[in-house]
């Protein structure tokens, strides 16, 4: 039987650069993709990109504060799984804040 741990795979602070590399022995499973935009001034846009493939496989436009009056905010359901030697990363707008949980699987 599998084990599942919840994992937090990455927090990414004001357009900061983040991945996460899928762990030899585990499946990672994204579940939830969380942004934030600060701006005062312009809608940004978070993304969350796949590699190798180079596959978005989640993409937010947020709108900026004023537009917004708590912020341009999403909290999303994700399903997206991927294998040791794989990994997720960040594209994020210089005022974006980002952070994306999931799962890690054990394989059996």
């Amino acid at each position: 039987m599998a084990q599942v741990y919840t994992y937090r795979f990455m927090v990414c602070h004001a357009g900061s650069s983040g991945d996460f590399p899928c762990p030899e022995g585990f499946r990672a499973v994204i579940r939830c993709c969380t942004a934030f935009n600060a701006s005062d001034l312009l809608p940004e846009v978070a993304a969350v990109v796949h590699q190798p493939s180079n596959a978005t496989v989640w993409q937010k436009l947020l709108l900026s504060t004023p537009d917004a009056p708590n912020g341009g905010y999403a909290v999303d359901d994700v399903r997206f799984a991927f294998d040791y030697g794989e990994y997720i990363e960040a594209n994020i707008d210089s005022d974006i804040d980002l952070t994306v949980t999931g799962y890690l699987l054990t394989l059996p």
